[in-house]
């Protein structure tokens, strides 16, 4: 049975040390051109778009939400069950690979190491950076954020996933819709706080 310690026993925990004053500190909210804006509400646009499916397989994009600075994207996979690739599989080569081939011929996501040599600046031609999402065995989503916005009414998205008997395949895209969602944003809803003078770039750089 439990008792409290009542009897005047010498305590077993040492005391807790007295709480300690604190510098104020107000957070602080940085936006990275790789990361959809955090004061701006996005305008969905269009459905689900199947881009590759096989007797076993779906991969499939939904979710579009554009902003003036660039369009996420959700990539979801469905497998039968019984099939599905096991956790030692999945490794970066028998992934699922997305990109989207632009009307002036640019490849966006055509290479694992498309990426800006510095990711704090907007770079000159679009790219697309993978921001997570969720592994459930047989049906995986996983957003993408495409930036900045690329130019252009005919996009293709292009998929390829050979580990699930899926080839490269390219499906027509009409862009009209997004870069008319992306003219009726209303933009920021305010302004984002100035960084602290002297903070080092990048993620971790403006952790309190």
């Amino acid at each position: 049975m439990s008792t409290p310690n009542s009897a005047g026993a010498e305590p077993f925990f040492e005391p807790l040390p007295e709480r300690q004053r604190v510098e104020d500190h107000r957070p602080v909210y940085v936006q990275m051109p790789w990361q959809p804006p955090v004061n701006v509400v996005p305008v969905s646009v269009g459905g689900t778009v199947v881009l590759g499916r096989t007797d076993d397989t779906v991969v499939a994009v939904a979710g579009l939400e554009v902003y003036p600075a660039g369009m996420a994207f959700t990539v979801q996979t469905w497998q039968r069950p019984g099939t599905e690739l096991v956790d030692d599989e999945w490794a970066w080569r028998n992934a699922v690979r997305i990109g989207v081939l632009l009307e002036d011929g640019t490849k966006t996501g055509a290479a694992r190491e498309d990426l800006p040599e510095n990711l704090n600046i907007v770079p000159e031609t679009p790219r697309i950076a993978q921001l997570g999402g969720v592994q459930g065995g047989i049906h995986d989503r996983w957003q993408h954020w495409l930036y900045p916005l690329p130019r252009g009414e005919r996009w293709t998205f292009v998929v390829e996933w050979l580990a699930r008997g899926i080839p490269e395949t390219r499906t027509a895209f009409d862009a009209r819709p997004v870069h008319e969602g992306a003219a009726a944003s209303a933009g920021p809803l305010w302004e984002l706080p100035t960084p602290p003078e002297g903070a080092e770039d990048g993620w971790f750089g403006y952790a309190g």
